[in-house]
């Protein structure tokens, strides 16, 4: 089973929906009571939702990648992004990572499985 690595907290909301997909995924495919092998990076949607307002994508790109370098050295074999306002920092998370890496949630997550 892959160990999938989320960056989340980015709403809390958002975040409980990818693992909740995952697991009902996992459960549909191997059966139950399997759960998904999550590991979850929540960061503060205080700091993200200033750092949008005072437009500092270059701060943003850099607290997203080392979000996903956190996972990738945690195990992670691939990072979902749990929001969708955060995909425009994929290209940041793709530079910083050498696993696969995604900002859209259940098309993504399926093929993972």
């Amino acid at each position: 089973m892959k160990k999938i690595g989320l960056i989340g907290g980015i709403t809390p909301e958002s975040t409980i929906l990818y693992y909740r997909i995952l697991n009902e995924l996992n459960a549909r495919n191997l059966g139950k009571p399997h759960s998904a092998k999550v590991i979850i990076n929540s960061l503060d949607f205080g700091q993200i939702s200033k750092l949008q307002k005072e437009g500092r994508w270059d701060l943003l790109d850099q607290l997203m990648a080392d979000a996903g370098k956190s996972l990738e050295k945690s195990g992670a074999t691939c990072i979902l992004i749990c929001v969708n306002t955060m995909h425009l920092c994929i290209d940041a998370v793709k530079k910083a990572v050498n696993i696969p890496r995604s900002s859209y949630c259940r098309s993504n997550i399926e093929k993972y499985y």
